[in-house]
């Protein structure tokens, strides 16, 4: 008897986690077709059945940041990276919440986090230095795209990116070193 309940509670919690995945999958598919309010509505069916799931909570943050209600967006940013410290994305979405409401101190914490997290991801990189360069702080967008372009997942815009700050350090041979990096390789034409 008690194997046939423990079967029981089994199957049961395998189908509840069949449903918070078929909600997910409808809910991305909503937000992919523009449905914003449908996403909305599946993603917090999500958080109803598991109020602790870090996707939905996540990508209602998306929502609200692309909707430009950054506040919002923050709280569901905080609460989700609550739920998984180690998401860089969620600390990537937070840096651009606090960039578009001017608070560029806690925008390049969050990018910081992000970075440190995933130091081979460019778009992390982009992100910071959005926030250092119009501050004029070169010196650590410099350090910033230095690091990142020694891996090997560094994309043209990164090397052209590196070079612009080059250009503002007075740094002439390297921009234009960089500049080169970022220009598009011809293939042989044997």
């Amino acid at each position: 008897m008690t194997f046939m309940i423990l079967g029981l509670l089994f199957l049961a919690s395998c189908a509840y986690a069949g449903n918070i995945d078929i909600l997910l999958q409808k809910a991305g598919s909503a937000l992919g077709r523009s449905e914003r309010d449908s996403a909305i509505a599946l993603y917090q069916e999500v958080l109803r059945l598991d109020s602790n799931n870090v996707e939905a909570t996540r990508n209602l943050g998306v929502i609200s940041s692309l909707d430009g209600k950054y506040e919002a967006a923050i709280d569901f940013f905080k609460k989700a990276s609550r739920f998984d410290s180690t998401d860089a994305d969620i600390y990537s979405n937070l840096g651009l919440c606090y960039a578009r409401l001017g608070d560029t101190t806690t925008a390049l914490t969050q990018y910081r986090r992000a970075i440190k997290l995933k130091p081979e991801k460019g778009l992390y990189v982009k992100n910071i230095c959005s926030v250092l360069l119009p501050a004029r702080r070169l010196s650590e967008a410099l350090a910033v795209l230095n690091q990142i372009t020694k891996t090997d997942t560094v994309d043209a815009e990164l090397y052209y990116l590196l070079g612009n700050v080059l250009v503002g350090s007075g740094d002439f041979p390297g921009a234009e070193k960089n500049m080169n990096r970022a220009k598009p390789k011809k293939p042989n034409n044997k």
